[in-house]
C-alpha cells in the first residue's frame, strides 16, 4: 500500500495551528516491486530493504489520480467548514494551491509512503517458478525443516488489510501441522 495524507488544521483562540485529522489516499494492490537482501550473517544486522514505491507506472497514475480526487473532497464545503487549513502531507502547501502535474510528481516521489502491511517477500507458489519462495506447505523451498507462516507468503499485495489473511494462514497451517505430528500445540 502508498499513502498520501491531507492534514486538517484548526486554530482555535488558545491554540496554535496543529493537526486535528488526516484524510489519506492509498493505493492498494501496488504494482511496483521492491527487495530485500540479507546484507550479513549477523541476525542483528537489519537487512537492505528497497521498496521501489511508484517504480511501477500504474500506481504513480492511479495515485495521482487519488491525490487529486482528495483534494477535490478536501476543497468541499463539509471539510472547509470545519478546517482552517487543509494541506498536501507534510509539505505546508495549501490544497488551494493546485499542482502541475511535473510538481504533482515531484511531491509524490518526496512524500509516499507505506502503511506497514508488508507482504509477498517469500511468495507462495510452485517449487518451479523461480519466484516462489516457500511451496504450498509453507515449507521454504530448498532448505529442510523451515517454514515460513505470515503475511510475507502471499503472491500478491492484497488490497486491504492483511491482519485477518494473515490469522486464516496461519490457523490453516497450525491445523494441517497439527494432523502431521499428530499433537496439539499449547
Amino acid at each position: 500500500m502508498i499513502m498520501i495524507a491531507g492534514n486538517l488544521a484548526r486554530s482555535p483562540r488558545s491554540m496554535a495551528d496543529v493537526t486535528l485529522g488526516r484524510i489519506a489516499v492509498s493505493v492498494y494492490q501496488a504494482f511496483s516491486r521492491g527487495h530485500v537482501r540479507i546484507t550479513a550473517t549477523d541476525p542483528e544486522v537489519d537487512p537492505a530493504v528497497e521498496e521501489r514505491m511508484l517504480s511501477a507506472p500504474r500506481d504513480l497514475v492511479r495515485l495521482r489520480d487519488g491525490v487529486r480526487r482528495l483534494r477535490d473532497i478536501c476543497l468541499q464545503p463539509a471539510v472547509t467548514n470545519i478546517a482552517s487549513r487543509v494541506d498536501y502531507g507534510v509539505s505546508g502547501r495549501s490544497m488551494d494551491e493546485p499542482f502541475t502535474d511535473a510538481e504533482l510528481d515531484d511531491w509524490l516521489f518526496a512524500e509516499c509512503s507505506d502503511a506497514q502491511h508488508a507482504s509477498g517477500t517469500c511468495r507462495l507458489g510452485a517449487p518451479d517458478d523461480a519466484r516462489s519462495v516457500v511451496d504450498h506447505e509453507c515449507r521454504v523451498i530448498g532448505c529442510t525443516g523451515l517454514r515460513v507462516i505470515d503475511a510475507s507468503i502471499m503472491p500478491e499485495v492484497p488490497r486491504a488489510n492483511t491482519h485477518l489473511t494473515t490469522v486464516a494462514i496461519a490457523e490453516r497451517m497450525a491445523d494441517r501441522l497439527k494432523g502431521e505430528k499428530g499433537e496439539v500445540f499449547g
